[in-house]
């Protein structure tokens, strides 16, 4: 970290070459070669400037400092060639293991399909600078063969390690930032009974009314049951979506449903709390009241 009281009249000479990412009037430096003549000669050191480029630029002017400073102003954009990445990765990035050592993280094990989107995320050529959407997390674990449901699973997990604030984007900042919030909230936390009798009782369930129900059983109906059945709004479904009739509208792999009107609002304390409910009143409410 360099501050300002680390700049010294004995200093001549202060170069600042690099990438340049901003937070509003603060400026981070992610550098190439800094270089303080007496008191920094680090090639290819990355140097963090906590203070305003600004008053960097006025105590160097104070004390009769030259400053040569040619900073590139990045912009974050999608990433372009995500079809480049088709085997998995074997190990982090060094600098990634050096951080999470400092700061007691733990990170997945590489091999797990959150340690692959981690490592993309901290690949050189990606964090900070390009992010992925859905889209191309799918193309990425397709291409290393990993098979998953949902590949958006493997990026939103808290990991330690502080994302970029983009809806629907995913992307390490850089340099690293810790951020145990998410991880945090659940210290200490215990589920009572057995792991492993608790999950497999989620997989009998799925196996005995989903997986293992034999093809001739399912049945066409609609997804939503509050619109016309067409083709778009029909699907094979196993027979125990019935057992729902019309109070609840699925998305085409059932796994995701949601609640009719006819459903939801007279029994609103059993799906939202008070303050959903409040949450919910106040949209709707400017929604139709205007």
């Amino acid at each position: 970290m360099l501050y300002l009281s680390s700049i010294k009249r004995a200093t001549t000479t202060l170069e600042i070459r690099g990438i340049m990412y901003g937070r509003i009037n603060k400026i981070v430096y992610c550098l190439d070669t800094l270089q303080v003549k007496g008191l920094i000669n680090s090639q290819k050191k990355l140097i963090a400037v906590s203070k305003c480029k600004s008053e960097i630029l006025e105590k160097c002017k104070n004390l009769g400092i030259k400053v040569s400073s040619t900073p590139k102003k990045m912009e974050l954009v999608l990433i372009s060639n995500i079809e480049k990445y088709k085997k998995p990765f074997e190990k982090y990035p060094e600098d990634l293991l050096t951080f999470v050592t400092k700061n007691d993280i733990k990170l997945p094990s590489i091999t797990s399909s959150r340690g692959q989107a981690l490592a993309l995320m901290a690949h050189p050529e990606i964090r900070g600078k390009q992010y992925l959407t859905r889209n191309e997390t799918d193309i990425f674990f397709k291409n290393i063969g990993v098979e998953t449901s949902d590949s958006i699973q493997g990026f939103n997990k808290a990991t330690g390690l502080k994302r970029i604030d983009k809806k629907g984007a995913y992307c390490l900042e850089y340099p690293f930032v810790c951020d145990k919030t998410d991880i945090n909230k659940r210290k200490g936390v215990c589920i009572d009974g057995d792991k492993d009798e608790a999950i497999n009782a989620v997989k009998d369930w799925w196996n005995k009314n989903l997986i293992n129900v034999p093809n001739d059983k399912w049945q066409i109906g609609h997804l939503d049951p509050t619109i016309e059945d067409t083709t778009d709004n029909l699907a094979w479904q196993p027979p125990i979506q019935g057992k729902y009739r019309n109070s609840f509208k699925w998305d085409s792999n059932f796994h995701k449903m949601w609640p009719t009107s006819t459903e939801l609002i007279p029994k609103f304390d059993k799906y939202y709390t008070e303050k959903e409910q409040k949450a919910l009143y106040e949209a709707l409410k400017k929604k139709f009241e205007k």
